[in-house]
């Protein structure tokens, strides 16, 4: 039998928000406005699902906007013909593996078909925040047309 998913109060809401970017119990909980919030942060990390609401959260950071920022660090640093022959080979080689091009894994992972659709969703979500980081990176290769005109550098990963 499933289990029912359990609303969380505004207050449980902002903690989990918290602390998934910060991960201090005791600061999550004074961001949320709890009254003893030493005590408050340790009781919900207690709770089991808050903990994995918690979780979740930094899952959700890592695949929407780290995990894609990682990729277009590692894909300038594999088309940068100034870094080093070495550093260019392991950011192919993550990049190669991390795109299922040349996998040699064999059974890594489930095939296509043997998938839900919340997990084929969840791969192509994967699949495009990689292709979207591969294209901003290739596109950023381009030089300047205008003098001055300069790159901007990858924003908070939470906001």
């Amino acid at each position: 039998m499933a289990q029912k998913q359990k609303r969380f109060s505004g207050q449980q809401k902002a903690f989990i928000g918290h602390m998934a970017r910060t991960h201090n119990k005791e600061y999550a909980a004074t961001k949320a406005g709890y009254a003893s919030p030493a005590i408050a942060g340790w009781k919900l990390m207690e709770n089991p699902l808050i903990a994995n609401a918690v979780r979740s959260e930094c899952q959700k950071a890592l695949e929407e906007k780290l995990g894609p920022a990682a990729v277009y660090n590692l894909a300038e640093i594999a088309l940068d013909t100034k870094m080093p022959a070495g550093a260019r080979v392991k950011a192919s080689e993550i990049l190669m593996k991390a795109s299922g091009l040349g996998a040699q894994d064999g059974g890594a992972g489930k095939e296509l078909h043997e998938m839900t659709g919340d997990e084929l969703r969840h791969e192509i979500q994967r699949m495009e925040a990689t292709q979207a980081a591969m294209t901003r990176a290739l596109s950023d290769q381009a030089k300047p047309v205008i003098e001055g005109d300069e790159q901007q550098p990858i924003g908070d990963a939470f906001e």
